[in-house]
Order: structure tokens, then sequence, then C-alpha cells
């Protein structure tokens, strides 16, 4: 696409002489607000600039060309990075209500040159990694760990610096001793004056929400003289968060300025500057009333009109050398500053960047994300800025409120909205407002149709008053390699990124939805977590999986970042898997990067990680990182048949690391604390399902005749740790690798009285693992535990109780109301094993009276057909 090119050519105002001085006027707007828009697009019709500056990074000027291209549809964003350091980022939001993007249209629109004057991000992210340099250097000069600085707190301060002149967060004021609260709002102190709760309320009601009518001109000049008075009289601790914020506004400020001399002397004759409200005052420069002559009493006599003529002229001639004075120093003053603003911008560090459109969020656009322009409803916005000029607020809020509620199955009759709309105007006349406001019709939403509840206004807060919209930007920008890969693969197998989160089930077995499959685990890998799995509400079958998508414009950064690997996506992620070989030591790390790198269907990222696993399995001699690499090894025989994947190349790997791992194994857990014991639990059992799971699959026991042996050794050893001991002793009964017999036999060994009390408790602990069907179900196990637990003295007691509590604590409800009731039934009778006879059924835990179930005999007896 050939972009349409800014005629140099100032467009000739009417009535304007070639050689009169230049006329700037500021227009003080809020970034993100659709009153501000209205009067911004009237006052640019009316006044014809034949100039546009607007606040904004003059590194995307090449790309304001797009602003009128039909494939750019709002909300979108310019992203600028830096070349070299792709997590320097800064986004640049626009809307349809934005002042500024109406000001970018009426330029490109009607070949007016227009460009941006902030301060160059070039500038302000090389004085970023000079400051992150600075802190690092610090931190390790002190000895302590520089913590890394996250992307995305780079591209949000960006966010915020650019758009720190939005005058409307939440703010309080100074407390006792002076200091200043995180956020602070100048207008805060307008909008007590005139009885509103906060600044942001007192500028919705009179600028964004006020309506169609009105003179744009007009309502610049009192936000100019507002903004004038506030930087007078508001404290210059207020101006910014630290002393470095104040510094970087000052740079900017200084830029600004100079970008409005070199538009005047460039020849522009009239140029219109869109700035934050805030930086009103310091653009404009000093002035000074033009000097008007004073009337003489033409109804005086000839002697006194005389004698007053002569003083007339004394004072008119004082008035008049003092006027020049004025305009003097001014001019003084004004040649000072430019002399000082050349010298501040002087020889500061850049870096190359790079800019681009992408698309945003209203989601984005809210405080709440952390944007530091933020405002609370932007869908509320954009409703104010496409109702027509004569039609009815409420009423058509409130119609998309019904719609809504209809939709989602809530009760909401045209009665309902009927008398919503009443309220709202009701509630708006009380507070002395014309029309009704957002907060107006929320409560008479909440009130008339909720009931006073206010839960479901979440739905509605969230569809409405902010909304999901996802804007969309033309193919044909400014985007690097991959991310051309990226939106071909989208559009090839119809995944359309999405504000709005989504489900998306996937059959393995067909060959689209393996395909995307393997597209979201690939940017997974990547860093770009555009969807994470979750549960099936199906099929549990290892063939589907499920996947919650929802498109974050960050992933516009992450996938910059991710272009230096490689122009396609697989390229990336295999460049970055074997990036990655290269830093890990741990292998259950490893092992996981070779499941994630098949799931991704990456061949040769698969032979990079095995490679590296197998050479460092091969030098360590942890055998505790080696069954720690089993479970995710193993489960790539459990999805290969599924995904096509070649998992006998691992076989060898997995099959020696079994081998070496149950050598080492019985060596590795003696002599481990009861912290380091609770530690190995969960890994050893992961590692005995996996080698199991491997068995079946394999259709091979010798690895698991090998692991059977380590459990046996750890089970009747003595230096392993009497948690693992019993762990060990639990699993080899549960795989029928011990009869009942010798599990008892050890359960008793353990819990006699030559055993320490809390050696005992921990053997206990391990051999039920979190599991009471073995105590409920087995006769002996019952009456060996409870024979212990009944050994032991009061101050034994008071030392295992805490562990045996922790032990049961695992169990489910059912389990312990069942354990509970056996427990009752053995004191009644005396016994310290529950009886199978007289009417109770063993290791049930129900007590059954056998009388009453004889009643019921007669019945089953009838409806089982079984003659008496």
């Amino acid at each position: 696409m050939t972009l349409p090119e800014h005629d140099p050519t100032p467009v000739p105002a009417p009535d304007t002489p070639a050689n009169a001085p230049a006329d700037t006027r500021y227009f003080g707007i809020r970034h993100h607000g659709p009153g501000c828009a209205r009067s911004l697009q009237r006052a640019l019709a009316h006044w014809q600039p034949d100039c546009i500056l607007i606040e904004g990074p003059p590194d995307a000027d090449a790309q304001l060309g797009f602003v009128t291209h039909a494939g750019l549809v709002p909300p979108v964003a310019l992203l600028v990075h830096s070349t070299d350091h792709p997590d320097l980022a800064a986004f640049y939001p626009f809307t349809v209500f934005s002042p500024e993007w109406q000001a970018l249209r009426h330029g490109t629109t009607h070949g007016v040159p227009t460009r941006f004057i902030d301060l160059p991000q070039a500038v302000r992210m090389a004085q970023q990694k000079a400051s992150d340099e600075a802190r690092k250097a610090e931190q390790k000069a002190a000895g302590a760990a520089a913590p890394s600085h996250p992307p995305e707190n780079t591209a949000d301060n960006a966010t915020e610096g650019s758009e720190e002149a939005e005058i409307s967060s939440e703010t309080q004021a100074p407390d006792d001793n002076g200091t200043l609260p995180a956020h602070i709002d100048p207008l805060d102190a307008l909008a007590e004056a005139a009885g509103f709760a906060d600044g942001e309320s007192w500028w919705n009601h009179l600028v964004e929400e006020r309506g169609p009518d009105g003179d744009g001109l007009a309502l610049f000049d009192a936000i100019t003289e507002a903004m004038t008075v506030l930087r007078d009289t508001w404290p210059q601790a207020y101006r910014g968060h630290s002393e470095a914020g104040r510094a970087e506004e000052a740079l900017r400020e200084a830029h600004m300025r100079q970008c409005v001399r070199e538009a005047q002397k460039a020849g522009h004759q009239r140029i219109a500057v869109v700035c934050g409200a805030w930086h009103v005052p310091a653009l404009k420069p000093a002035t000074v009333p033009a000097f008007m002559p004073a009337e003489i009493d033409t109804q005086a006599s000839d002697k006194e009109r005389a004698q007053a003529e002569k003083a007339h002229i004394k004072a008119e001639t004082a008035r008049l050398a003092a006027h020049l004075a004025a305009e003097k120093a001014a001019d003084k003053a004004d040649k000072a500053l430019a002399k000082a603003d050349v010298a501040l911008l002087k020889g500061l560090p850049r870096l190359k960047v790079s800019a681009t459109w992408v698309p945003w969020t209203y989601g984005h656009l809210t405080r709440a994300s952390g944007y530091g322009a933020g405002i609370t409803a932007p869908g509320w916005y954009d409703f104010l800025w496409h109702l027509p000029p004569q039609a009815d607020r409420a009423t058509g809020w409130l119609s998309r409120v019904a719609r809504l509620l209809r939709a989602h199955q809530i009760d909401c009759s045209s009665a309902h909205i009927i008398e919503a709309i009443r309220l709202s105007d009701t509630l708006a006349a009380l507070r002395g407002h014309s029309t009704p406001g957002l907060q107006d019709m929320d409560e008479a939403v909440r009130t008339t149709v909720f009931m006073g509840d206010a839960t479901p206004l979440q739905l509605i807060h969230s569809a409405l008053t902010v909304s999901q919209r996802l804007g969309q930007v033309p193919p044909d920008v400014p985007a690097v390699p991959l991310q051309r890969d990226l939106e071909q693969q989208q559009k090839s197998l119809r995944l359309k990124p999405e504000a709005l989160e989504r489900t998306l089930e996937l059959d393995l077995r067909n060959a689209t939805d393996l395909a995307r499959s393997h597209l979201l685990h690939r940017l997974g890998l990547l860093g770009m977590a555009w969807g994470r799995q979750g549960g099936g509400r199906g099929s549990r079958g290892t063939f589907r999986e499920t996947w919650v998508l929802r498109w974050e414009p960050e992933l516009s950064i992450k996938l910059i970042e991710a272009s230096r690997y490689g122009s396609t996506v697989a390229n990336a992620a295999t460049a970055c898997i074997t990036e990655q070989c290269q830093t890990l030591e741990s292998l259950p790390a490893l092992a996981a990067l070779v499941d994630q790198a098949l799931l991704a269907d990456l061949e040769a990222a698969v032979h990079a990680v095995s490679a590296s696993l197998q050479s460092r399995a091969a030098t360590t001699g942890d055998a505790l990182q080696l069954i720690g690499a089993v479970p995710p090894l193993a489960r790539v025989f459990r999805y290969g048949s599924v995904r096509q994947t070649d998992s006998a190349l691992l076989a060898h790997v997995l099959d020696g690391l079994i081998t070496r791992g149950a050598i080492g194994l019985p060596l590795a857990c003696q002599g481990l604390n009861e912290s380091a014991a609770t530690e190995l639990r969960d890994p050893l059992l992961a590692a005995h399902e996996a080698i199991g799971l491997h068995a079946q699959t394999k259709d091979s026991d010798e690895q698991l005749a090998l692991w059977h042996r380590a459990l046996v050794q750890m089970a009747q050893g003595e230096l392993p740790h009497p948690l693992l001991r019993g762990l060990c002793t639990r699993l080899l009964l549960d795989g029928g690798q011990w009869p009942g017999d010798e599990a008892a036999t050890q359960l008793s060994r353990q819990l006699s009285s030559g055993a320490p009390p809390l050696d005992a408790a921990h053997w206990l602990e391990g051999f039920l693992n979190r599991n009471a069907m073995v105590l409920l179900h087995d006769e002996t196990v019952w009456g060996l535990v409870d024979a212990w637990l009944e050994s032991l003295t009061d101050a034994h007691f008071m030392q295992v109780v805490p562990l045996v509590r922790r032990s049961f604590a695992a169990f489910s409800a059912s389990e312990r109301h069942d354990l509970g009731q056996r427990a009752r039934r053995g004191r009644q009778s005396g016994l310290g094993t529950a009886s199978a006879d007289t009417g109770s059924m063993a290791g049930t835990g129900t007590d059954v009276d056998a009388d009453r179930a004889a009643l019921a005999i007669p019945l089953l007896r009838l409806i089982l057909g079984i003659p008496a």
C-alpha cells in the first residue's frame, strides 16, 4: 500500500494575510473522552488550521498515513519498540472517541500537515535502559541479586509516561505529616469547590457527558484558564511522583515547545496544538494583553478638555511604555526559555526504534488494567460518541442493558426498563443534572430490575460499561516476519484473535485440531500465553484438549521479542528451546521441555533436548533428579499414538533414567530429615505411577522389576526416613508385590512398643498415604493401629498426636465419618477391632439392625420375584 503523503504547503485560511504572524491555538484535552473529541472535531472544522501538532511519539509519524485506511478500526494502538531491545516498548492507544484520533483524522483527510511532538521514544527508552543498568549496577555492588526488569512493566511505564498529562486518577490530599499520596489529581480542588466528590466525576459531568451543543473553542479556552490557575497554585511536588518523573515532564514539555517553534518558523499561519490539558500552560508562550488606549471625556469644556488631554497623554505614554516593557520582558523570557529548551534537549541518548499499529481492547483502556491514562467506562464513552444528537440517552443505554440481560436469561421486561428510565431521569434532576449519567442509570437498574442486588451489575459493567471490543489493523501495516507467519496460520486454522475469553475443544484425531494444538503449544514455548489448557466438559480421553483463548494486546510485544529466534513460529520455538537447553541444568526441567517440544510437534527441538538430557543424565549421580525426569517423559508415550509423534526417540533415554534412578534411590533416601522426606513424597509417587504406565506402554516388566526392588530395599531398610519407608510399604501392598501378611508384619514391627513414637507416627503417615481405605477394609491394619495408639503413654501420645492428626486430615469427610463410626463401635464392644457378627458389617463403618433389616425382606422378594 502507498501511504498518502502530507502536503507540506500550508492550507490558506480565509482572511489571513500571507505575511501575518502565526496564530497558534492550544487545545487541552483528556486523552480518551467523547466530550473533548466532539468539541475538538467542531473546533478544527470551524478554525481550519494549516498545521496540526499532537502530543504523541514522533517515532511513529511514518504510520499516520494508515489513519484513513478502511482496515484500521479503533480501538488500536501505536506500538513503538526498540529494535535492539524488544523488551523496551510503549503503547499509545486510540479510540474513535479519542481527541487525538479525531485530530489525526482531520489532518489526514484534509491534507493538513500533521505530526506528533512529544519527546521521542528513542530518547525515553535510552533513558529507561540507562536507568535500569544503573539500578542493576547498584544492586550488584550492594551484593543483592538484581531483579530482571519485566517487559510488561517497561511497556506499561512508557505508556503511562506518554499519557501522564491525563488529569484523572484516584487521589487524596496529603496526610498530616505532609506525605503525598501515590496518585494526585489537581482537578480534585476544582471538583471540591463545585460540590463534586472527585475530579473524575466533575470532569465527566462538565466535559465528557455534555450535550452536542456548544462552542468547541470556548470549551478549550475555559480548560486552559483552569489549568493555568492550577499550575500556578498547585504545589510543585504534586507535579510528579518522583524527581525523575518531574525531570521527564520538563524534557517532554521542552520538546513540545521546540516543535511548535519549528512549525512557526516553517511559515504555518494557523497552528493547532492538541495535548494533555495539564501541559497547555507550559507550552503557551508568555503573552501581554493588547494595548487599548483609554477614552477622553468628550463632554467636558474646552479648558477642561485641554487639561485632560495633557494628563491623558502623560498617562497613556506611561502605560504604553509599561506595555512595551512588558512585551520586551515577555519576548526576552520566551527567548531565554527557547535557549534553555535547546540546552536541555541537546545531546540526549537515543536508541533505534520501530513503530507499527496493533489491535487494542477497551478493557485495556481502563484504569484497572494499569494504564496510566486509563478511564473507567470506555464502553459508555463509545455509546456517548455514537449517540445521535436528538436521541434520548437513558432510552438508548437501558435498551442495550435489556438486550444484554435477556441474552443471559435474566428477567427484564419492558416495564422494568420504563421504570428504570423514569427513575434515572428523577435521580439526575435531584442531582441538578440536565440528563442522566451512568451512575444514575446504574442505580435505576439496580433498584427496578435487580431489586437492590448489586451483583448482576458486574455483568453490565463487563459487557457494556467497559466492553471487550477488539480493534483491527490492515494486513499491510509494518510487521515482523514472525507476526506475518502467525497471522497466516491464524487465518488458515480459523483461529481469530478475540478479546473475549472463549473455550476451544480440540479433537486431536482431526488434522485441523491437531495443527491448532501444535500452534498453541509453540506459542506457549515462546512465552505467548494466547491460550491456557483447562478441563474439558466431555470425554477425558487422551485425544482431547480443552483451551481457553483470550488475545491480549501485550502479546504483540511478546511476538516482537520472539522474532529474534526466527521468522516462523515453528523455527522460533525450536530456536528458543535449543537456547534453553544450554542453560537448564535440572533433569526434570529438561524432561518437561521434551514433553513440551513433542506436544508442539518440533522434531528438531526434540532431538536437541534429548541429546542434552542424555548427556546430563550420563554425568549426574543424583538419583532424585533421575526419577524426577521420568514422569514428563512417560507422558510422551501416553500421547505419542494420538499426536503421531515418534516416541521411540526417547525410549532409550527413559529406560536409562529408570534403571539408574532405581539403583541409586535407596542410597539417596538415607539420612533425610522430615522436611526433605516430605518434599520427596510427591516426586516418588509421580515416578511410581509413570514407571507403571511406561511398563504397560512398552509391554516390558524389566524396568518395573528394578523399581520394585528399590522400593523393597527402602521399605525394609533402617536408614531411609520412616515416612518414606511407610510409603514404599503401601506402594508394594497396593501394587500386589507384597501380600497382606508381609505388609502386616512390617506394620507390626514399625508400630511395636520398641519403636520411637515419632518414627512410628511418621511411618504411619507414609503408609496411609492420604487414603483411609486400607484402615476401613483391612481388619489387621485397623487392629494394629488401634493397639499401637492404646499402648502409648500420655507423654508419647502428646508427641505423636499432631502427626496423626495431620495424616487423618488428608482423608475425605466421608472417610473420616466412617472411621469415627468404626472407632465408636469398637469402644462400645470393648474390642480394638470391629467384629463381623451380631448384626454389624465389618469394614463399612455402618451399624445394621438385623430385626429392622428383616422387615424389608418380603418387599425385596416381591420386587425381585424370589419365592419365599
